[in-house]
């Protein structure tokens, strides 16, 4: 599936992104858009230039895969 490239530049910085976040445990029964999952797959384990990605990893291997259960 392709998926949308990755928006770099947001409406919020980052630090009122920061002063705003809050913890949320009720959820809305409708679908999540397919750019907002696109960036959230992107910021939790996307490839930035290269094989670099969004992540730390010791000596570069990226050991590890990042998997989207849908259902």
């Amino acid at each position: 599936m392709k998926l949308p490239k990755p928006r770099f530049k947001g409406e919020l910085s980052l630090e009122e992104v920061i002063k705003k976040r809050r913890t949320v445990r009720s959820f809305l029964k409708k679908p999540l858009p397919l750019d907002y999952f696109a960036q959230l797959l992107w910021a939790g384990y996307g490839i930035t230039e290269g094989f670099r990605r969004t992540v730390p990893s010791a000596g570069a291997l990226y050991p590890m895969d990042l998997y989207a259960a849908i259902g």
